[in-house]
């Protein structure tokens, strides 16, 4: 299997009790091959959904404040179809300059979007 994760910066997951990390480690487990992007690196390309991803390697969290449990490659322009699946998890807070009209655009615009 090949994942996608469209999540916050992995080095600022708190690994003992974030559940993305969590998810990351069992699909590692498992041998899938996994991707990290952010949300501001998605893009449409000729009517694709396409993303500045990183395939990462999965090392493992030393303690509760190892932020160097992942080693990323060179992220690559790929499509979001070439994923078998893709997984959106951010957390939105004061630092993440989003606004409630950007979400509103972004919903709209995803109606034409092919994945």
């Amino acid at each position: 299997m090949k994942v996608l994760f469209i999540a916050d910066p992995m080095a600022s997951f708190k690994t003992y009790k974030d559940t993305t990390y969590a998810m990351m480690r069992e699909m590692a487990k498992r041998g899938w091959q996994l991707f990290h992007t952010l949300s501001s690196e998605l893009s449409v390309q000729q009517g694709l959904v396409t993303a500045q991803a990183a395939p990462f390697e999965f090392l493992g969290a030393k303690n509760d404040d190892d932020h160097e449990w992942f080693k990323a490659a060179d992220k690559v322009q790929t499509t979001l179809k070439d994923f078998d699946a893709v997984i959106m998890r951010t957390w939105r807070n004061s630092r993440a300059r989003r606004s409630l009209t950007a979400d509103r655009q972004c919903a709209t615009s995803m109606k034409s979007w092919r994945f």
